[in-house]
């Protein structure tokens, strides 16, 4: 039987932040943060018991997800993406590891959760916005608009442009996170606002010019 060594690194990632909460839960304070505002500060606050489902559920389900996505997708184009598809699952769980991983060292008091979640946001939006011009048409990822989605050619256009625009907002966005340490996390919200909106206005520009 072949063995698929690239599901196997997917599968290891969604494991990692299991065998790190269960190495460290004897050390885990009873009581902990299970909610953060948009200010990133915590703002609820919950048993530690909750992480043993919460944590292996999330991770298994968010690779399962992403694994039967092209089984499922009517277009059947994912798996024809030129390898971005596989990049971008990729991308989208060491994004859900590390988020983990520094919300339980957060929780020993070794790391700062609300800093390093930013920085994480904007290096992954670079990672998708390198590889959306390269995604064929589909229904799971993407900009999915009305007009992407009934045209090809306003689908290519668009992730051409959204491709380079994100690229430039996660480098811009990550830069803005190291160099001014004191930035409020409403700031990574407001780039990817304004990455999305751009995306789905230029989407329908095109498509009425067309």
């Amino acid at each position: 039987m072949k063995v698929n060594l690239r599901e196997i690194l997917l599968l290891v990632l969604a494991l990692v932040p299991v065998a790190q909460l269960y190495y460290l839960w004897s050390s885990i304070p009873d009581t902990i943060p299970v909610h953060y505002g948009i200010d990133g500060k915590a703002d609820r606050f919950g048993g530690k018991e909750t992480l043993l489902w919460l944590v292996p559920i999330v991770m298994l389900l968010f690779y399962g997800i992403l694994a039967i996505a092209p089984l499922i997708d009517p277009k059947k184009r994912i798996t024809y993406s030129q390898g971005g598809y596989y990049t971008i699952r990729l991308a989208s769980m060491i994004f859900l590891c590390i988020i983990f991983v520094s919300y339980l060292l957060s929780l020993m008091g070794d790391w700062d959760f609300s800093r390093s979640v930013p920085l994480v946001i904007m290096g992954f939006i670079v990672v998708l916005g390198n590889y959306l011009p390269i995604i064929k048409p589909n229904y799971f990822i993407g900009v999915r608009t009305p007009w992407t989605l009934e045209s090809e050619e306003v689908w290519t256009k668009t992730h051409r442009f959204s491709g380079r625009l994100w690229v430039a907002g996660g480098l811009f966005g990550f830069a803005l996170q190291i160099l001014w340490p004191t930035l409020p996390s409403l700031t990574s919200v407001g780039i990817i606002m304004v990455l999305a909106i751009s995306s789905i206005a230029y989407s329908y520009n095109v498509y009425r010019a067309k």
